[in-house]
């Protein structure tokens, strides 16, 4: 099978990114990829080593994103400052922390409903005793 680019003109980054992600890869991809590291004198020892490092660092990456939060002064600051922030930078991007961190993009969505009825709530009074 071809590939564009060429297996054999691609980089040893990208070759080693094929091997670190088989999974993402055809096989025929992935066996070319390790063929060609062996003609570079990449041993398949190595290659292996190389595969299950990468494995064990998303592995770990993931574990600290899944377990990472929002301190309490943190959701007071999200709360009362999200929203007047948003509207100032016209991005809502505050109350998202990325891929992978579910617990703090909770807790985000938590803060911007919060943030909202607090401020809802300030501009009701605001009207309503004016």
């Amino acid at each position: 099978m071809n590939f564009n680019p060429p297996i054999k003109d691609r980089s040893d980054k990208e070759l080693f990114e094929i091997i670190e992600n088989k999974n993402e890869w055809k096989p025929e991809a992935f066996t070319q990829a390790q063929a060609e590291l062996l003609d570079r004198g990449v041993s398949l020892n190595i290659q292996d080593n190389r595969r299950r490092s990468s494995k064990k660092y998303k592995s770990r990456i993931s574990k600290i994103k899944s377990s990472s939060f929002h301190t309490n002064s943190e959701m007071v600051f999200l709360i009362i400052l999200g929203w007047p922030l948003c509207l100032i930078f016209q991005d809502i991007g505050i109350f998202y922390s990325g891929e992978g961190f579910e617990r703090k993009n909770k807790q985000g969505i938590s803060a911007a409903i919060l943030g909202l009825l607090l401020w809802g709530f300030i501009i009701y009074l605001i009207v309503v005793f004016s």
